[in-house]
């Protein structure tokens, strides 16, 4: 982000909170000192130490730590100003591959978490009526499990969106958002502020049994090649009790149709089932990103990728004859740190090709409230042309 755009962005802020004060003094009260009176501060840093050992690449280690301050004013007649800045900086190892550019790091391994100062939130919040909830700024925009949007807050420079927002939950049981987007400032520090992006998101929770949302995400100039990518989808979740044990599912349906260099049509599958039982949780899905007869294959451009179709990162852009991915999950506190262990089979949606499969294991601890301890690991194993590939990251952070 350049240093014009910050300093705009936060004079537009400091504009509209004068403009508020001002009516407010004129009434006899003093809203800016009550503004910093009812502030908030919170300080985060998380430091991560990331291996990869990858066929075809030198092995990688990525040692980082981010650093985070946020501050959030108090209202002044329902408005706020949210502000946050990150850093990351490399301590020790820096044998990676950041995809900044830097032909010293090409023979590495990729992690994306390249060194950076940005302003990562910088946004006027408004609670209106009507249940209505506002923001225009710089800000984190996540819908459902972020699938489609989300902030990639995996890595250490987070995915938010230049963006105005609008949340209604008016009506029973009913969250309506609406999102204009005019930048993605994207985990590798860069903007993609070439289109505008209109985000729309509705959810009915009926019961505990079942909540339905549906969507349209219409992307535009997302690259040279891409003129528009539009998503439309509906998606139904819940968890029905049976005596002690929890009943988990969850299917969802979308079709994708971009325009560009290449025009094409796609759709997405995805079916999961699972049970809650004394503490463990068990799961069985099956996603599908399907392809175009080779052409192109439905993809996620603003999602948070990380969290699907493995760990090690091998299917954030679907292949081009698409992705099907057969898995099995299980989770539990009770051995004290939580433990994660997932399995995955993938192939291709056209040709039927198979890509390979992969192990995930992760431990995740967190104590006296403010600390948590990660360790985590995840193995591809190819049946393809895609490399071997085996991650494992060591992660301690604290929040203020």
């Amino acid at each position: 982000m350049m240093l014009s755009s910050n300093a705009l962005k936060i004079s537009l802020l400091s504009v509209a909170v004068a403009a508020m004060s001002t009516q407010a003094m004129a009434e006899g009260s003093d809203p800016i000192k009550n503004a910093f009176k009812n502030a908030t501060t919170n300080v985060g840093f998380r430091y991560r130490a990331e291996s990869v050992d990858q066929t075809g690449k030198e092995d990688a280690l990525a040692s980082t730590l981010k650093s985070r301050i946020t501050v959030k004013s108090g209202d002044i007649y329902g408005a706020s100003v949210l502000m946050e800045a990150d850093n990351v900086t490399i301590l020790g190892s820096d044998r990676y591959n950041d995809l900044t550019g830097d032909p010293d790091r090409a023979s590495y391994a990729t992690v994306v978490d390249p060194a950076y100062t940005e302003v990562n939130q910088a946004a006027l919040m408004y609670n209106a009526p009507a249940n209505t909830k506002l923001a225009y700024g710089r800000q984190r925009v996540i819908f459902d499990n972020q699938r489609f949007v989300g902030g990639v807050g995996w890595r250490q420079n987070e995915q938010t969106f230049d963006s105005v927002t609008v949340s209604n939950t008016a009506l029973d049981r009913t969250t309506l958002t609406y999102g204009y987007v005019y930048n993605v400032n994207t985990i590798r520090g860069l903007d993609l502020d070439g289109g505008k992006h209109h985000l729309v998101n509705g959810r009915f929770d009926a019961s505990p049994a079942l909540s339905v949302t549906g969507y349209a995400y219409l992307l535009d100039k997302l690259s040279a090649a891409i003129e528009s990518h539009d998503t439309y989808g509906v998606s139904a979740k819940g968890k029905i009790m049976s005596g002690d044990i929890g009943l988990l599912y969850q299917a969802e349906y979308a079709t994708q149709s971009v325009d560009g260099t290449v025009d094409f049509d796609a759709d997405y599958y995805f079916l999961e089932g699972g049970a809650e039982i004394k503490g463990i949780t068990g799961k069985l899905g099956y996603e599908v990103q399907t392809s175009d007869d080779g052409k192109g294959a439905f993809t996620t451009p603003l999602g948070t990728n990380h969290a699907f179709n493995g760990w090690a990162d091998l299917f954030l852009v679907t292949p081009t004859n698409g992705l099907e991915d057969l898995y099995l999950s299980v989770s539990t506190p009770l051995l004290g740190p939580a433990l994660t262990v997932a399995y995955h089979d993938f192939s291709a949606d056209f040709g039927g090709q198979d890509y390979g499969s992969e192990i995930d294991v992760s431990l995740a601890k967190t104590f006296a409230e403010s600390y948590t301890v990660l360790l985590k690991f995840a193995d591809f194993n190819t049946d393809s042309t895609l490399p071997d590939t085996q991650k494992i990251w060591l992660q301690f952070e604290a929040l203020f």
